[in-house]
């Protein structure tokens, strides 16, 4: 299964070209499952080296190029021939108590 999504002819940096996504519905469910709710993630980078996940960078290029490094898909990781959810993403996780006092600061900042 992974033989159909490799690029053996595209030279990325001396990299193999994976497809990870089918489509860009396919690209959106894991975008929103993965890099949407990580906290390193940003999409103001113009190049890979200056953005906050180099990861999130080659995976948001593909939605132009339809490909990203076979090295960014061993990191993320591969099962079955498809990419797997990332297991460098970074989440804050709130207690119940503390998402309540956000929503609550927030509210409170509206009144003014």
């Amino acid at each position: 299964m992974i033989q159909k999504r490799l690029l053996f002819d595209v030279d990325y940096k001396n990299d193999i070209g994976f497809i990870p996504f089918s489509n860009g519905s396919e690209f959106e469910y894991w975008h929103e499952r993965n890099c949407s709710v990580c906290d390193k993630y940003e999409n103001k980078s113009t190049n890979r080296d200056n953005a906050k996940c180099q990861l999130a960078f080659d995976i948001d290029y593909s939605m132009a190029t339809g490909y990203i490094p076979l090295s960014t898909a061993n990191h993320i990781g591969i099962k079955n021939g498809n990419l797997s959810d990332c297991f460098y993403k970074e989440i804050d996780f709130y207690t119940v108590e503390e998402l309540h006092m956000e929503v609550f600061l927030q509210l409170d900042l509206f009144k003014n």
